[in-house]
């Protein structure tokens, strides 16, 4: 889960979903309990926010240390996808 606005596809996860920080009070309710969510923002500050948030709602969350500063890998595309 992103929680960054963002127009790219990272090759780190098979299924990506973006709800920036700013909506993330509103759209949560669109995410699976039963789901395990990985946390990425830019740099680790908004998505270690969203963790907090997303675990008060009782979300199993991970936040990405480090963001997509530290992202190594290869990028899948440059098209949006949104949930």
């Amino acid at each position: 889960m992103f929680v960054k606005k963002m127009n790219i596809k990272l090759d780190i996860f098979q299924e990506q979903i973006i709800f920036p920080l700013s909506e993330l009070a509103t759209t949560y309710t669109n995410l699976d309990k039963n789901q395990p969510y990985y946390v990425v923002c830019q740099a680790g500050g908004r998505s270690g926010r969203a963790c907090e948030f997303l675990e008060a709602q009782g979300f199993d969350v991970i936040n990405v240390t480090g963001g997509m500063n530290e992202w190594q890998g290869k990028l899948l595309s440059k098209k949006f996808f949104s949930m």
